[in-house]
């Protein structure tokens, strides 16, 4: 009987020492001012909106990379034009690769240190595009932020999650054009 009480009584003491140790890390993070940037921030992937008025001719632009192929056929030529595709489209075509893309990025994604520190939010829109093995072959923002700091961070999080996976067998395109929407903004 006697060592079922010592057990109870050794218990007891963790717990109450665990339970010190726990506030008292938590008094030390508000007392030296750490923020807390899971509690104290939001990022979002918006659908996109389409807002046809901000381009002359409703498409926006989206810079190909130099190291796109010289000879191109007329389906690649067509494939160019294409409006991009919403990162939150319904399409049964793309909608199952789209939310392995999405996910990557939420994966990876956080509020860039800078605009962070000098509590800046906003929205960036970005374009970019992806070739048929997942790389990322052109990048870029299209609504900024008006902050340099989120519309790099936009981008960032969309070059370090590439490469991303091969089109599956559905997707019958050399390149895929996608639009997404960032949104940074403080809870309040």
């Amino acid at each position: 009987m006697p060592s079922k009480k010592i057990l109870i009584l050794s218990v007891a003491i963790s717990l109450l020492a665990h339970a010190l140790l726990i506030s008292a890390t938590g008094l030390l993070d508000i007392r030296l001012g750490k923020p807390k940037p899971e509690a104290a921030i939001y990022v979002n992937l918006q659908e996109v909106r389409e807002d046809r008025s901000s381009s002359a001719n409703g498409d926006p632009e989206v810079k190909e990379s130099p190291a796109s192929p010289a000879t191109e056929t007329a389906a690649d030529a067509a494939e160019a034009e294409q409006e991009p595709i919403a990162l939150d489209s319904d399409d049964h075509r793309f909608a199952p690769y789209l939310k392995k893309i999405k996910r990557r990025i939420e994966d990876i994604w956080s509020y860039p240190p800078e605009a962070f520190a000098a509590k800046k939010e906003g929205v960036s829109t970005v374009a970019f595009s992806i070739d048929r093995r997942g790389r990322l072959v052109a990048s870029k923002i299209i609504k900024s932020s008006g902050h340099e700091a989120l519309d790099q961070g936009t981008i960032n999080v969309i070059k370090m999650a590439a490469p991303y996976e091969p089109f599956p067998s559905e997707i019958n395109l050399s390149r895929l054009h996608i639009q997404a929407t960032f949104q940074y903004r403080f809870l309040r």
